[in-house]
């Protein structure tokens, strides 16, 4: 859709990554689900880091396959609750998550900044050409 900038998608992420690492704490989840919500936090920075949008340090992936993680985690999150030992209000907090990750993935554009120069550069070498 592209309500949501990349640019402004990029601080989500760290935001959500900062969110994964203390509302587990926070909110006394199990040992176990503090490790996954580590693991997964280390995941979004990894493919962050190597997307091609603005907070990107390494452009590897588009930004497409970026939100598909980001689809992927969200739809993960969303149903955990329904696999684990939680809590209501720690299962609340888990869909929230999830709704919220699925949300930005779905209104973010799906061609950051960078990726739409790389693209114009191409086609005026190619009229070049």
């Amino acid at each position: 859709m592209g309500f949501i900038s990349t640019k402004t998608h990029g601080i989500s992420d760290c935001l959500v990554v900062l969110a994964f690492l203390v509302a587990p704490r926070i909110f006394h989840f199990d040992v176990h689900l503090v490790s996954l919500m580590a693991i997964l936090a280390g995941v979004v920075v990894c493919y962050s880091l190597l997307t091609r949008y603005e907070w990107g340090i390494v452009s590897l992936i588009p930004t497409r396959l970026h939100l598909i993680f980001d689809c992927l985690i969200g739809t993960g999150m969303f149903f955990l609750p329904l696999f684990t030992n939680v809590s209501l209000r720690q299962g609340y907090l888990l869909i929230a998550f999830g709704i919220f990750f699925i949300f930005c993935a779905l209104l973010t554009p799906t061609r950051s900044s960078r990726e739409k120069k790389r693209f114009k550069n191409s086609l005026r070498a190619r009229k070049m050409a």
